[in-house]
């Protein structure tokens, strides 16, 4: 037992603990402050506040390493204390470190650095040494809203909240003077619309990214997609679960009937296995992007590596923002066969969904230990859905494309992967004639599978539909697939989804032509599709779109992303069961 412990009582410990965690979210918030006016206006005001930027977040550092000192000298038992607490141990041992070799990294980067690149990469280490300050405050931030967010709204209401307040962020951050090459030319709709696309992980831009924004506003950028992608719920629920080590009964229960998980126990290892599928499956596409492209060999080290992460991000999370004006028909990419077949990996991962992904992984591996696979192991009957349904709109897309159009195969197959979810094209697609561009609307409709990065109407829904009118043609009263009985609830639920997706659509088009009658009628379906299911494409008409018309395509990329039914189901409030039922009427069909 910790000797100091002895003279100091438990209330007394206590009290000083929640003071201390009081004042390192206040360090965090001053850290957050710091780095966002050096992020966004650094440079703008010729450097006077830099040194109080240094001086403030080496003072910050001072304070985490001291704090976390102070609570293993007082509590009683200090190893315990900080296995407890691991998350909080990483960061003060994280804090020591910054300090240890601050001296060090700055003077290694004044003698290799060039002058024009200094601030940038001083800029950097600064951003480096906060993420000790940072992830407490986050992981505060996180273990309070959980807390607090699931006792006064339902999980669905929280997560359609979260998309809203990260798009109403992202525009504050991409309005700062650092994020674009011209602020003043730059409007809030226009930084509203494109924030909300990259949290929506949508891809439809009213600018020309590589244009107007700056690598700053670039990698804010990159920062939307990827919290939209993963889920920014996801990401606070992780935060609380490393933060305290686990997660409430309340908070569990609320995630499991977002990630449709069967036992409560399994939510907290799905959330890490979500997180760890998403981080290690870009950073594979990114290294493979990083060899294969070598149409940009001639630029430094950083840069092609940035891009690489960039689009890995962006494919993964079914995004469809590029670093090029071109997108992927940019010249040192549109026959880059080996690049697209990446990016084309990337797109469809992430489009089958994390339950597939988690599903696949258990499967594999009792197949490789050879085992016999317990029913947990098996492959369900979401994943076979999933997988023959994404495969054959896959295969007959491209079919459909080649007979179509005069392209090669992998133009074809690209555009067929890309139109579900993605966004991303290799060549001018408003020079597709009108069946083609019926059948990309159909495909973006379909959108990708559930508890994935993709959007529209999810391939089970129209699966499970199309099932149905089998059963209803064979005259059965139940709806049996691989063996096992489809509830009724699934089965209304998908109607549901696609006659609530046709009305939606239906009333947005009819919207948008009123709002500018001169847009032609098949360019207003495919924008509004393409805004729906979180695709990206367009036939050139986004830059065009009047600001009603830009908060129209606003509003259907976040219905589209956190999905339809789930925001009517989350706004509506549920009545109590019926105690008595009703004699049945006869309706003719």
């Amino acid at each position: 037992m910790n000797p100091i412990a002895r003279w100091i009582r438990a209330e007394t410990e206590e009290r000083f603990f929640r003071l201390l965690d009081r004042l390192l979210f206040a360090a965090g918030l001053l850290s957050l402050a710091v780095l966002l006016r050096e992020l966004g206006w650094g440079g703008t005001s010729g450097g006077r506040y830099w040194q109080w930027s240094l001086l403030a977040a080496k003072a910050i550092l001072i304070f985490v390493a001291v704090q976390g000192l102070a609570r293993y000298a007082i509590h009683a038992r200090p190893w315990i204390y900080a296995w407890r607490h691991k998350g909080h141990s990483a960061m003060v041992l994280l804090a020591l470190a910054a300090l240890a070799g601050e001296s060090t990294a700055t003077r290694y980067l004044h003698a290799h650095v060039p002058p024009e690149q200094l601030r940038l990469a001083l800029l950097g280490f600064l951003a480096l040494s906060q993420l000790p300050v940072l992830a407490a405050t986050l992981l505060a931030f996180a273990r309070q809203s959980t807390s607090l967010g699931f006792r006064f709204f339902n999980a669905g209401q929280i997560f359609v909240l979260t998309f809203v307040l990260a798009a109403a962020l992202g525009a504050l951050l991409l309005k700062t003077p650092n994020a674009t090459r011209d602020p003043a030319s730059f409007t809030w709709m226009q930084a509203a619309f494109t924030s909300t696309s990259a949290v929506c992980v949508t891809g439809l831009t009213v600018v020309d990214v590589e244009a107007v924004f700056t690598p700053v506003g670039q990698f804010i950028i990159m920062l939307l997609i990827q919290a939209g992608g993963l889920g920014i719920m996801t990401l606070t629920y992780l935060l609380g679960l490393l933060a305290a080590g686990g997660a409430s009964l309340r908070n569990r229960y609320a995630m499991q009937s977002l990630l449709d998980e069967r036992s409560l126990g399994e939510v907290s290892s799905a959330i890490v296995q979500v997180a760890a599928f998403t981080f290690a499956i870009e950073a594979a596409g990114a290294f493979f992007l990083f060899h294969f492209h070598q149409g940009i060999a001639h630029l430094p080290w950083d840069e092609r590596a940035f891009s690489a992460v960039f689009h890995a991000v962006s494919a993964f999370c079914n995004a469809g923002f590029s670093l090029h004006s071109a997108g992927m028909a940019h010249p040192s990419l549109a026959a880059n066969n080996s690049y697209l077949f990446v990016i084309m990996a990337l797109v469809t991962l992430g489009g089958l969904g994390f339950p597939v992904l988690r599903n696949l992984w258990a499967w594999a591996l009792a197949r490789w230990k050879g085992l016999p696979a317990p029913e947990s192991n098996r492959l369900s009957v979401h994943s076979k859905i999933v997988l023959i349904t994404s495969l054959a709109l896959t295969t007959g897309g491209a079919a459909a494309f080649l007979l179509e159009s005069p392209q090669n195969v992998m133009d074809a197959l690209f555009l067929s992967v890309s139109a579900r979810t993605a966004g991303f094209n290799t060549f001018d697609i408003s020079t597709l004639n009108l069946y083609a561009v019926g059948l990309l609307v159909l495909l973006m409709f379909v959108g990708g599978s559930p508890g994935g990065t993709a959007g529209g109407v999810r391939t089970t829904s129209i699966a499970i539909l199309l099932l149905d009118v089998w059963r209803v043609l064979r005259g059965r009263q139940s709806q049996i697939v691989f063996g096992r009985k489809i509830s009724r609830q699934v089965r209304d639920r998908a109607l549901a989804a696609v006659v609530l997706s046709l009305l939606l659509l239906g009333f947005s088009i009819g919207l948008m032509r009123w709002l500018q009658p001169e847009i032609p009628a098949h360019s207003a379906i495919f924008e509004c599709t393409s805004a729906f299911g979180t695709v990206g494409l367009t036939l050139g008409l986004t830059p065009s779109l009047s600001p009603p018309n830009q908060a129209l395509v606003i509003f259907l990329m976040l219905t589209g992303r956190i999905g339809i039914l789930l925001l009517a189901t989350s706004l509506l409030q549920r009545p109590d069961p019926a105690r008595i039922d009703h004699p049945r009427g006869v309706l003719q069909i």
